[in-house]
């Protein structure tokens, strides 16, 4: 080779080969990242299913509903009460047709009845039995019930009817007639027998009381009744059982629940809970943003599992040796806002409790039944109008979640694993957030981070207020309902992390009225709408802990603590002492939300399989490939999903409809294993049987 001569490398189109080569190397290296994170990673969704792994047996009793009893008179509660909500005719004393074939659809097993808060207010002697009752009193109601199927769930009221109306509306339902004596709750089963029903209704299931924690009455009250209440329900009807109202709150280590659970042990029937996760006040959403409020709303299911983890958990703590089973009365997404749209009455409303019946599907969570709250007119109803008077009936979606559940769930749940994609949340309201990034050391373990004993006050209007030794004085003094939250403690925070809030509170003769505290973001309830409470006490109580378990925002870098008494309960009298205050960091980070859950039914027979799938992405397409490991073949599938997750039947108002219909699996599916195509904010059921 001469003197400054190279070795020549050869040429395409002015390219060097070595040049191609690198470029290629390049853009496989783009094509594979990208198909892989881009593709596969967000929009490819694998499910596992194993016929043979049975976990136990699907509860049907979980597509209950409820009839809502206006209690006060306001503009159409005398309309709405004759008819049921709409489903009886009132001048023919029967069903209402028009809604027969639609109600037998989606198939109740359970009706609950009346239902509400509003149960101290209700004269049932004079307005739901006897000759001058309204025209769809209690007869009806379980007349009803025997037309359709259902067994009644009944409320009675613990916080205002005094024993001897307890005694007799159970002597109504259940006492057998030979057994009519002189006493006043024997007169009651004569009464029934002259409302043309000899027979007992022998009636199963009822509550006592409705969401009792939010009324003055103490811990020790409810208590006392429930027992009372119970001892009679049983020497009438031996077979008939009695739910405990439970808080509707992740704070059980102190409070309401936690003194129930307490006090009664396995004398407790069942446990009523109203899982209303999130409970979104109205501006949260204005304030979050609509895409904030619905993605949190389809990824609350990890708080509501945690919630019952943690029933179960101090249930067992204190020693309750039966399993704790639950009674979920109220269903439904608690959304009140009006704008953009009838935010309860959507597409993602819906979804959300869709989700909440796949929780509550799964066999380990123990819940008895379940009743979405409410069928018919109302606030909340799944249909609406009054077809006697020639108007149209309204399906909204909730009422198609209902009739899919009704029509695809089979009778044994199966095991089925699911490799699907995750979303990130930041939180909203009292839905947690749902970060991938993994915990530090610290946040694995309980650790106490401080104690702390001294207040900050504002100027309190509403009584006198006081602080000596670190502990604030509250006198109120009778003249008014007093909304008491003027003493804080504010103190550094870690985002997204679970804290664990105590103080020593004690109440002196306290009237009209509950105090504790209440844990929220240090930017203020307005500007972030994240907070937590729990406020027990009434009457004279000895110094105890109060504790409240706080999940802070993932941006959060301050948590404020506040002496808290709400503004209910009347007049409030006597006094309020709050102490020492201790905050520990727990672990508790909810796990990143998965985009596909879902559930896997077989026939008892093992002849056919369901599945039914919900994608709780707000914006992507999920094909999901579906391996079962026994040989299947289609047989059909229904998809209800919108034009946007905000789609209702209530107007056209620019976010669309929504729709049931129809579908096929992808046409590759025969080559490469059943593959179907989830839509985004959509439910998907599919059939497949081994004919």
């Amino acid at each position: 080779m001469m003197r400054g001569e190279c070795h020549k490398v050869p040429y395409l189109y002015g390219v060097t080969i070595r040049e191609i080569i690198i470029c290629l190397k390049l853009f496989c290296l783009f094509f594979i990242t990208f198909i892989s994170i881009d593709t596969y990673a967000a929009d490819e969704a694998v499910a596992s299913i194993n016929v043979k792994h049975v976990q136990g047996h699907v509860n049907r009793m979980l597509l209950g509903n409820s009839i809502w009893l206006r209690y006060r008179i306001k503009k159409n509660a005398l309309k709405h009460n004759r008819r049921g909500g709409g489903i009886w005719d009132p001048i023919r004393r029967s069903p209402q047709k028009e809604f027969g074939h639609l109600i037998q659809d989606i198939d109740i097993k359970v009706l609950r009845w009346p239902g509400g808060g509003g149960l101290g207010y209700l004269d049932w002697k004079k307005q739901l039995v006897g000759p001058y009752r309204i025209s769809f009193g209690l007869p009806e109601y379980l007349e009803y019930c025997a037309v359709i199927g259902a067994e009644p769930v009944i409320t009675l009221s613990a916080e205002f009817a005094e024993q001897s109306d307890i005694e007799a509306i159970i002597s109504y339902l259940n006492m057998p007639f030979e057994d009519v004596d002189s006493t006043e709750s024997s007169e009651w089963a004569k009464q029934r027998s002259q409302d043309g029903r000899p027979d007992p209704w022998m009636v199963t299931w009822f509550e006592f009381g409705n969401e009792t924690f939010n009324t003055p009455m103490s811990t020790e009250e409810y208590i006392a009744g429930y027992r009372k209440t119970k001892a009679f329900l049983r020497s009438i009807a031996p077979y008939a059982k009695l739910g405990a109202v439970l808080q509707d709150t992740d704070d059980v280590e102190s409070g309401w629940t936690f003194e129930i659970l307490k006090g009664l042990g396995n004398e407790i029937d069942f446990g009523i809970i109203h899982p209303y996760i999130p409970s979104v006040p109205k501006g949260a959403i204005e304030r979050y943003g609509v895409d904030t409020a619905v993605r949190s709303l389809l990824q609350a299911d990890a708080n509501f599992q945690y919630r019952l983890d943690r029933y179960r958990e101090v249930a067992e703590g204190l020693g309750i040796t039966e399993p704790l089973m639950l009674a979920v009365t109220e269903l439904n997404a608690h959304l009140n806002d009006n704008k953009p749209v009838p935010m309860r009455h959507t597409l993602a409303a819906a979804l959300h409790n869709a989700d909440f019946l796949l929780v509550m599907l799964l066999p380990k969570n123990k819940i008895l039944f379940s009743n979405y709250h409410q069928l018919v007119n109302a606030f909340w109803g799944m249909l609406a109008g009054y077809p006697e008077n020639g108007g149209e009936i309204t399906k909204r979606p909730n009422y198609y979640v209902y009739k899919i559940f009704n029509d695809y769930l089979l009778d044994e749940v199966v095991k089925m694993g699911m490799d699907v994609p995750v979303e990130e949340l930041e939180g909203f309201v009292s839905v947690g957030p749902r970060i991938s990034r993994k915990q530090n050391d610290m946040q694995k373990q309980n650790i106490r981070i401080r104690e702390m004993s001294e207040w900050s006050r504002r100027y309190f209007s509403g009584g006198e207020q006081t602080q000596s030794d670190g502990i604030i004085s509250v006198n109120f003094l009778g003249d008014k309902e007093v909304d008491y939250h003027h003493a804080t403690i504010s103190i550094p925070v870690i985002g997204n992390t679970l804290y664990r809030v105590s103080a020593q509170v004690r109440t002196i003769d306290l009237r009209h009225g509950k105090v504790g505290i209440a844990v929220g973001d240090g930017r203020g309830w307005k500007k972030t709408f994240s907070q937590n409470s729990n406020t027990p006490l009434t009457g004279t109580q000895a110094w105890q802990w109060i504790t409240v378990d706080y999940r802070t925002l993932s941006d959060a870098t301050k948590m404020r603590i506040i002496a808290r008494k709400f503004k209910r309960g009347g007049k409030t009298s006597g006094r309020a002492e709050f102490g020492k205050v201790k905050v520990e960091r727990l672990a508790g980070i909810l796990p990143p939300a998965k985009v596909i859950t879902g559930i896997a039914t077989v026939s008892e027979n093992n002849e056919r399989l369901s599945l039914v799938l919900l994608n709780k992405s707000i914006d992507k397409p999920i094909t999901i490939t579906l391996n079962i490991d026994e040989i299947f073949s289609f047989e059909k599938a229904e998809m209800l999903s919108g034009d946007s997750a905000l789609a209702t039947s209530e107007r056209d108002d620019g976010d669309g409809k929504f729709w049931l219909k129809n579908i096929e699996p992808d046409s590759e599916s025969l080559q490469k294993g059943f593959r179907f195509t989830l839509p985004e904010h959509s439910l998907t059921a599919i059939m497949f049987s081994r004919h």
